[in-house]
């Protein structure tokens, strides 16, 4: 994992560059192991999750917890701590388990090991009250103002990605790049996907002025959209963007995956490898296939006629072709009912 750097000051959004250390003992808050952080540096040159520290005589670093993306929860994992020697010198690397914090009190800064919608994150804040919250998640960096009254669920927010061709699924989350799909405070629109992605390359009504299909073919990217309310007079699923809403995606840009590295092009056994809880359902009417169901999740049946009061649901599959990965497809339902 590559080093996680962020600008001095980071919390109150004033950038410049310094030196980052850590001390070696630790204390326990509720049961969770506290490790003292030092200063901070470099924000915009983020390279991954990880906060890299030095002592008297020691380096530490810090990553981020494991996580199984099929899961409904962050699973803890045991914290732990190795020493690692190079020619820069002696290190300990401390890995994090759920719910551990991080302190540097000369720095008034405090980070946990949480999730926000069955996402791991690494969530910082000022030890004494301050303007920002900081959030780490594996693909986007967000900074929250916490001083703006006008600010809804949704921000403004400054978000900064890893990488900007990451696909992410979980429980109450499904992203594309910069576009959330679900854990939002209203169903997804066209006029967000314009948004994060630009003017498509097409977009054509599918049998009737309520239904259509928007295209980025540089992206790989194909949007369905609905909707089971009215649109402007005069306008259809094409031109009324903030009418239409998000039906499902399917993407197949070589250039995307999950975080856990399964791309277009590869062969059928690397999905039971990367996703050994992955599986194939009966096709689907509706959804490419024969795909595997990458990351699923338990929930209520509220439509249908359902087995169980509980069914498992898609939130990403892997659609397969002549023994390959051909696309990742979600199933996100916003039609504005």
């Amino acid at each position: 994992m590559a080093i996680l750097k962020l600008y001095e000051r980071l919390l109150s959004c004033k950038p410049s560059d310094g030196s980052v250390a850590i001390e070696s003992e630790g204390d326990t808050i509720r049961g969770h192991t506290t490790i003292r952080l030092a200063s901070v540096l470099a924000w915009k040159r983020l390279a991954a999750l990880a906060i890299v520290v030095g002592g008297a005589s020691s380096a530490f670093a810090i990553y981020t917890l494991g996580w199984h993306e099929s899961s409904s929860r962050p699973k803890p994992t045991d914290a732990s701590a190795r020493t690692v020697t190079d020619a820069a010198g002696t290190h300990r690397v401390i890995t994090l388990r759920y719910g551990d914090v991080v302190l540097r009190p000369e720095a008034a800064t405090r980070c946990e090991a949480s999730a926000e919608g069955g996402i791991p994150n690494l969530f910082c804040t000022r030890i004494h009250a301050g303007r920002y919250q900081v959030i780490f998640y594996s693909d986007t960096v967000l900074v929250w103002p916490l001083d703006c009254p006008r600010c809804g669920p949704d921000g403004p927010v400054f978000h900064y990605l890893w990488t900007p061709y990451l696909l992410r699924a979980g429980p109450k989350s499904q992203r594309i790049g910069a576009l959330e799909l679900r854990n939002r405070s209203r169903a997804v629109t066209y006029a967000d996907a314009l948004r994060v992605f630009g003017k498509p390359s097409s977009c054509d009504l599918l049998g009737n002025p309520l239904d259509s299909r928007a295209i980025w073919r540089s992206l790989g990217i194909r949007l369905k959209l609905a909707t089971l309310g009215g649109l402007p007079p005069g306008k259809d699923a094409c031109t009324a963007p903030r009418s239409m809403f998000i039906d499902t995606a399917y993407v197949s840009g070589t250039q995307w995956q999950p975080a856990k590295g399964l791309k277009v092009g590869l062969p059928v056994a690397a999905v039971r490898d990367l996703y050994p809880h992955a599986y194939q359902p009966h096709p689907d009417v509706g959804r490419p296939g024969p795909a595997y169901w990458i990351v699923h999740a338990r929930m209520r049946c509220v439509v249908g006629i359902c087995g169980s009061p509980v069914v498992t649901v898609p939130m990403l599959t892997a659609s397969i072709r002549a023994g390959k990965v051909a696309g990742f497809f979600f199933p996100v339902g916003a039609q504005g009912e």
